[in-house]
């Protein structure tokens, strides 16, 4: 699994949703609030407390206040934690903006600039292949106001890093095949290849499920997935199958049973060793019958 969390709770608007909750007033610049949090973000929200306030909940001034905040970094560094901070309070002062403003020129403008500066936090994510940068980026994502009838940046951003671990994992996998192909039996070089595609497996499966018509979610490239996992088995199969049986002939089905755990059942077909669970079946059957 890639372990990335889903920071945003959906919330009910009228036209646009604030993907996050706000912490709760108590556990404002709490150990306990900040812990929820990426560090850059501790502390994003002071100073917005004596802004004006409508009587439904929004600032008028809160546009502004973020358009202000977006202009003391205007070559945006996602690197820098103070300029990420900076991202995190303009987000943060435009989940105070009403439907209203957010849909007006400065909103959009206010809008539009902080779209690409998280979506540069996670490029740079990717580029380190950092989870927890990768987790910061959706957690920003889930502070931008977006309208309720699309794919969300935060969903499409966790799609693009469950597609990136998928990849890592199948590489991974690819690395370690030919070590496994000639380990003779030696179960450890199995099992971190199994590993490998046990990570691979569920990401595949999430891609297939997911929706929203991003380009890595085609069907090609879900085929694609599938097909090189098949591919990675089968390269590996005669080899394992080869091992097998001759441990079977002399008589280690100890050993035998021991791959086929590591293997797994799912995958016997693919590797060409469904023949050999059924002889080890044969023969602790005759075992019983002696």
């Amino acid at each position: 699994a890639s372990g990335l969390v889903n920071c945003a709770p959906p919330a009910a608007s009228s036209g646009l949703r604030n993907v996050v909750e706000s912490l709760p007033q108590e556990l404002s610049g709490s150990k306990e609030a900040a812990d929820t949090r990426p560090s850059f973000a501790r502390g994003a929200s002071q100073g917005l407390a004596n802004l004006a306030v409508r009587e439904d909940g929004s600032r008028p001034t809160a546009v502004p206040h973020a358009l202000e905040l977006l202009a003391e970094v205007p070559a945006f560094d996602p690197s820098s934690d103070g300029h990420k901070r900076k991202l995190a309070q303009a987000l943060e002062s435009l989940r105070k903006a009403s439907a209203e403003d957010l849909q007006g020129a400065l909103g959009r403008q206010a809008l539009a600039e902080c779209a690409p500066k998280v979506e540069a936090v996670f490029e740079e994510a990717l580029r380190l292949g950092s989870e927890k940068d990768a987790n910061a980026a959706l957690w920003l994502a889930g502070r931008l106001p977006e309208p309720e009838d699309e794919v969300t940046l935060q969903l499409s951003l966790r799609r693009r890093w469950d597609h990136h671990c998928l990849q890592e994992a199948l590489l991974k996998a690819q690395r370690l095949l030919e070590p496994a192909g000639a380990a003779a039996g030696e179960l450890e070089e199995h099992r971190e290849f199994m590993e490998a595609l046990d990570l691979a497996e569920p990401l595949r499966r999430r891609e297939q499920e997911a929706t929203g018509g991003l380009r890595f979610h085609a069907p090609r490239a879900q085929r694609s997935a599938a097909a090189e996992i098949e591919a990675l088995l089968g390269a590996l199969g005669p080899a394992l199958r080869a091992t097998a049986e001759k441990k079977l002939a002399t008589g280690d089905v100890r050993k035998v049973e021991a791959l086929l755990a590591t293997v797994g059942s799912a995958r016997l077909g693919s590797l060409q060793l469904a023949e050999v669970q059924q002889e080890v079946q044969r023969l602790r059957a005759m075992e019983l019958l002696e």
